[in-house]
């Protein structure tokens, strides 16, 4: 067992709480069966999760479950628009996470929407991470993010320690924009989602949605590398994040037990190999916010 390797993956929880993914044909996953996948995961070296308030039941659902041992980092979401008292409900929503997680503190609290800290609220937003902070309900926090354009913006306006975005065959702008090693080089943890941009690199051609068939010469090209490498997909996938020393964590939405056995399955007999780059820079497939 690659424990070592094992550890840079993180449980994604969002299925846990919401029917998510594209590709997702399973919906939310049973109570019952996220206990099975925990319980599996901490006997492989995984110790982190990643969830928010945002994704349904999931906080619930993992209280339920019981995550004490877990290094636990969610995400507070967007700011209400109403003029209301600001720190107040930022400490709020964070003691009601607690609760329901059924926990005392947070590894990690990223902002969901972090453009936030752009407004004129961004200091009190500020102000209230550093309060938890040193109450010791939050041990580092950090910002969830799609673009790494506006990276400069929020490091001028908050101590961030996690960076949390997407990376994946097709999306690598964390790490061709340079970001990825300047974060390193400030001590900054790179958490990396999306790297089966939820589902579609793992399904056949016909399994997507017809949206997606005008970067047919984009799969094409995807097929052609797994076969020319003898990988499956989520070997694929795998193979450019596992080895990368940018990556602090892989963050992995797992729909059932079986999935996360083949990953890890997978992670421990990987080897590093050097792959065609067939990344794009169309942000209609990057960003599933913008797809139909």
């Amino acid at each position: 067992m690659k424990s070592a390797i094992t550890n840079k993956l993180a449980i994604g929880c969002a299925q846990f709480g919401l029917p998510y993914g594209i590709a997702n044909k399973v919906g939310q996953v049973d109570p019952v069966d996220v206990a099975k996948i925990l319980d599996y995961a901490k006997g492989v070296n995984i110790s982190t999760l990643d969830t928010a308030i945002s994704y349904g039941k999931s906080e619930s659902v993992l209280g339920d479950v019981g995550v004490n041992e877990w290094s636990v980092i969610s995400k507070l979401p967007p700011l209400p628009r109403a003029s209301i008292d600001i720190r107040s409900w930022i400490i709020n929503e964070v003691h009601a996470s607690l609760n329901r997680l059924n926990i005392l503190s947070l590894d990690g609290l990223l902002l969901h929407n972090p453009q936030d800290l752009l407004s004129e609220r961004g200091h009190i937003i500020v102000e209230a991470l550093d309060f938890l902070r040193s109450a010791g309900v939050v041990n580092r926090v950090g910002v969830s993010i799609y673009d790494p354009q506006d990276l400069q913006d929020y490091l001028n306006i908050m101590a961030v320690e996690i960076v949390q975005c997407p990376f994946n065959v097709l999306d690598q702008r964390i790490v061709t924009s340079g970001w990825a090693e300047k974060l390193n080089k400030k001590n900054v943890e790179v958490h990396i989602r999306s790297i089966f941009l939820q589902g579609l690199l793992l399904v056949e051609n016909s399994q997507r949605s017809l949206y997606f068939n005008k970067w047919q010469t984009t799969w094409d090209r995807w097929h052609l590398m797994l076969q020319e490498n003898n990988m499956s997909p989520i070997e694929g996938c795998l193979n450019g994040v596992i080895f990368n020393d940018f990556f602090h964590k892989i963050i992995i939405g797992i729909n059932d037990l079986s999935q996360i056995m083949e990953i890890v399955d997978c992670c421990n007999f990987l080897d590093a190999r050097v792959t065609e780059d067939i990344s794009v820079n169309d942000l209609n497939l990057l960003h599933p916010s913008n797809w139909k």
